[in-house]
């Protein structure tokens, strides 16, 4: 994948990052990377537009110079770009999967951004959504 100078050498800048993420990426020539491999989780994500997120948020956190903070906002991503997605068509035991791991996260009421996962609707909620109050 050809980088723009700038972005090739902020992406090297972090590869150490990207490599304890599970990924396997390498230069390969002039303002070129190689993508060998990505974690399993996102398996069914776009490289190039992975890569490209990726070194926006290179961009963002590098200035800061915090290898902690890059490395959360490295897995964010990831959780985000490899989550399930509205309209996604799952399988009954994916969806069964889905929801063990889910129960078993400690901390699982909002997305890494900070949207909710589910909300909570009392019967008067319900009756006022459907017009029976």
């Amino acid at each position: 994948m050809l980088l723009q100078p700038g972005n090739y050498v902020l992406f090297l800048e972090n590869i150490a990052v990207l490599t304890d993420a599970g990924f396997e990426v390498e230069p390969y020539g002039e303002n070129t990377i190689i993508i060998k491999s990505l974690p399993a989780m996102l398996a069914a994500v776009d490289p190039r537009a992975l890569i490209t997120d990726l070194i926006e948020e290179f961009s963002q956190t590098g200035k800061t110079g915090n290898i902690g903070e890059t490395r959360e906002k490295i897995y964010a991503l990831m959780a985000c770009k490899g989550a399930v997605k509205a309209r996604q068509k799952l399988t009954n035991q994916e969806i069964e999967q889905l929801c063990r791991d889910l129960d078993s996260a400690p901390f699982a009421a909002t997305c890494p951004h900070g949207r909710p996962l589910f909300v909570m609707l009392d019967i008067s909620d319900m009756e006022r959504m459907f017009k029976r109050r």
